[in-house]
């Protein structure tokens, strides 16, 4: 998508892409698309789960992503009575992994929303997790939650400290406090999907653009 993207002639901004705004009804929108894993699919509504709307609210999406190593989960929409266009999405998460058995013991911690996955990801990596700490999700740290990480992270004997890029950005000036005895290393996530081009196609013949924002 990046390529395509930046082949695209330079013009003030004509597309607005929100996070997490399937629910905001009063908000005008050309195309929703739903991420959506087996985890959701298999969920139920809030206080009991974690979903805010019935699984038919599905049908109000134009698209569907679903996770890449999951194919079962488009023949169970499919059966289910979906109809619309589903992208596969491949998550790779980029994992700065230091050299040396001893240096891989770090601590991670994150502050979203299945920070499982996370964790789970850095031990896939390699790392050896000898602290993890999840907070909430959107989390706003504070100078002595810093503290208490790096003395926990210490105690440990971990040689870094990991975290999400989102979460790297939410610390702000807090970040100065990790040092290079025990430096804070960011995590990238980059999702990527299936048949990308077809997949743009589809999005761009449903963008209202102008004939100056058309594609090169």
């Amino acid at each position: 998508m990046r390529r395509r993207l930046h082949s695209w002639r330079r013009t003030s901004p004509f597309v607005h892409l929100l996070d997490d705004g399937f629910q905001h009804r009063q908000l005008h929108r050309t195309v929703d698309i739903l991420l959506l894993n087996r985890r959701d699919w298999q969920d139920s509504l809030l206080p009991a789960g974690n979903l805010r709307e019935p699984v038919k609210a599905i049908h109000r999406a134009n698209v569907v992503t679903i996770p890449a190593d999951d194919p079962d989960l488009e023949a169970e929409l499919r059966s289910w009575g979906w109809q619309g266009p589903v992208w596969r999405l491949l998550r790779k998460m980029e994992v700065p992994v230091p050299s040396g058995s001893e240096a891989r013991s770090v601590a991670a911690f994150c502050g979203i929303g299945r920070p499982e996955q996370f964790f789970a990801g850095l031990a896939v990596a390699g790392l050896q997790l000898a602290v993890r700490k999840a907070f909430p999700d959107h989390h706003s740290y504070t100078a002595s939650e810093v503290d208490q990480l790096i003395a926990s992270a210490t105690a440990a004997g971990a040689t870094s400290i990991v975290t999400t890029e989102k979460d790297s950005l939410r610390l702000g000036k807090l970040s100065a406090a990790f040092t290079n005895v025990l430096p804070l290393k960011t995590v990238r996530l980059r999702v990527e999907i299936e048949h990308e081009d077809e997949a743009i196609e589809w999005l761009l013949e449903r963008l209202p653009l102008s004939p100056s924002q058309q594609p090169l």
